[in-house]
């Protein structure tokens, strides 16, 4: 054996016995370590629209990466509704501020787990708006102030029937003194009148929780009319009570078993008395002023006190008539005298 192989045979050995690496370069070369691979990027877009097709600018978003619930970024619709994010592929959770849509719109959900991939990468989101808009199926709501006048959309085009709703209030009546309107409510027409210069509806009387649904409609063909609207109770009810000037003999025209309202200021301090001569009656007075209330009663010919209430000027007296013979529906009428006297 020469000496060349000799040396190779002995740096051989060295290898196959794991000796280090000697001048001779090395036993092999010392494997290369793979490059990193490269996460794979997309765009994930985020639109979102009115059920009626129309974008909605400034609709929140967070996403969070759904391996390790880190938050990756904000995202806010822009005009036309949308919203992009450069993230790697892989699964994501998707979270909508409620706060962020426009007022009565509603998303079917406002959570979402997404698996977003090369193809996979977008997101349309639908709100519904039920938002009133004068229509059959989203009428507008008239609201009512101190002074009982309605607001809500007022304007009605040229030749335009608009619908509205409002709770009703223990059977008012609705008016509207523009000419160039009708009403038509539990299909029923009702139109200006020109001698009484305003437009009235009565409704139904219901519990306040009902919403009374009618239809308004401007019935000129050039202009436009701006609504002037409010409730009134009937004359005589609770919430519009007959108004006393003087006293004396006073006949209430009562109807079916509703009861008849007056309201006095009284015009002198002493004692108010109430007599009557009509049978199957209930009389109420109250001092609002001082919260003292009595009532009489006749029942057939049975002789009952008169009735006296302590009263000093200035004070709001109402006065509640009720008609037992009423009960059978017909009209009815009672007959009392209210009488200021001298203190008792």
């Amino acid at each position: 054996m020469n000496i060349f192989k000799k040396f190779l045979a002995v740096a051989l050995s060295l290898c196959l016995m794991g000796g280090a690496a000697t001048a001779l370069t090395a036993c092999k070369e010392e494997e290369t370590p793979p490059p990193p691979v490269e996460t794979q990027k997309v765009d994930f877009t985020v639109t979102v629209k009115s059920d009626g097709g129309t974008p909605i600018e400034g609709a929140q978003f967070v996403m969070y990466a759904n391996i390790d619930n880190s938050k990756v970024g904000d995202l806010v619709t822009n005009a036309e509704g949308k919203a992009t994010v450069n993230v790697a592929v892989g699964e994501y959770d998707l979270e909508l501020d409620s706060a962020s849509l426009p007022a009565m719109h509603f998303p079917d959900q406002y959570t979402w787990t997404l698996d977003i991939t090369e193809t996979a990468n977008t997101l349309e989101v639908i709100a519904e708006d039920i938002s009133p808009n004068g229509s059959l199926e989203r009428p507008y709501y008239f609201t009512v102030n101190e002074d009982n006048e309605l607001s809500a959309h007022n304007v009605l085009a040229v030749d335009a029937t608009v619908y509205f709703e409002l709770r009703n209030l223990a059977g008012s009546s609705l008016f509207i003194d523009n000419e160039n309107v009708k009403v038509v409510y539990e299909n029923v027409t009702y139109e200006y009148d020109a001698q009484a210069e305003v437009l009235e509806v009565p409704l139904a009387e219901t519990d306040t929780h009902t919403r009374l649904k009618f239809a308004i409609v401007n019935t000129s063909e050039e202009v436009e009319v701006t609504l002037h609207a409010w409730l009134q109770s009937p004359t005589g009810s609770q919430g519009n009570p007959i108004i006393l000037e003087e006293l004396g003999v006073i006949t209430a025209e009562i109807s079916g078993a509703d009861a008849v309202y007056y309201k006095w200021i009284a015009t002198g301090t002493g004692t108010l008395r109430v007599t009557t001569e009509s049978a199957l009656g209930d009389i109420v007075v109250t001092n609002n002023t001082t919260n003292q209330t009595t009532n009489k009663r006749t029942v057939g010919d049975e002789e009952m006190p008169d009735l006296e209430l302590e009263v000093s000027e200035g004070d709001e007296i109402v006065i509640e008539v009720n008609a037992f013979g009423g009960r059978d529906g017909e009209n009815y009428e009672y007959d009392f005298t209210l009488l200021l006297g001298a203190a008792a």
